[in-house]
């Protein structure tokens, strides 16, 4: 499929995976099909699709991604995304939530790439002022590394195995963040998973440093 085509989804069908012309796309479980924005993917070769709303259950393709150039780490996210492994997907540098809005601008190739190849879960809003909720989710690459980000990332906790990652993550964390970039030894990242618990847990938490605090505990529980 191409920009411009259009895309008839079935009022009858509950699918993830839906027949459109010669493609098997498949959308994030419980989409909501009355959206004005909407994303598939198809694998073989992998292209994502970001398709907009003409009227109801029909929608035209706005943007069509793969793995090509600039927009591999878009298609990468959408999958993820739509596979329900992230709250959050990429489209030309920017962060998207679930309901299509802006979560942040990504100035870096390294951010997009981490973020396109972690889990991104949301863990809760944190009022910043009277009208403006910021979102934190935790970014995990499993037996790699583990990220608290809200706008911009804020904790990175990485596998010694992955020191090197430091030089390419450390100068997109917030200045203030820069104590709270550590390197762990393998062992504690062979193990940890981010469970619904955790998520639960942390969802309780009031700031950033105590989400930090609590996630530190959690990896180093998990060799014990």
């Amino acid at each position: 499929m191409w920009k411009g085509d259009e895309v008839q989804i079935s009022q009858e069908s509950d699918q993830l995976v839906i027949q459109v012309k010669d493609n098997h796309l498949k959308f994030r479980k419980g989409e909501d099909f009355t959206k004005k924005i909407i994303l598939a993917y198809h694998d073989n070769p992998l292209k994502a699709y970001v398709l907009e709303k003409k009227s109801n259950f029909n929608y035209k393709v706005k943007e069509t991604l793969d793995k090509s150039s600039s927009s591999k780490f878009s298609a990468r996210s959408i999958k993820n995304y739509v596979d329900g492994k992230s709250d959050v997907y990429i489209i030309s540098s920017h962060l998207y939530s679930q309901s299509n809005n802006v979560v942040a601008y990504l100035n870096t190739s390294r951010l997009q790439d981490y973020l396109s190849r972690s889990t991104n879960i949301c863990i809760r809003g944190i009022l910043l002022n009277t009208f403006t909720m910021s979102y934190v989710y935790i970014c995990f690459i499993e037996g790699e590394s583990v990220m608290l980000f809200q706008h911009e990332p804020r904790v990175l906790f990485v596998s010694n195995k992955k020191r090197k990652m430091l030089n390419n993550i450390t100068d997109f964390l917030l200045p203030q963040s820069k104590d709270d970039v550590q390197v762990f030894d393998d062992i504690v990242f062979k193990d940890f998973k981010i469970t619904n618990e955790l998520v639960q847990k942390l969802s309780l938490l009031e700031t950033v440093k105590e989400m930090r605090e609590m996630l530190k505990r959690e990896l180093l529980m998990s060799v014990v």
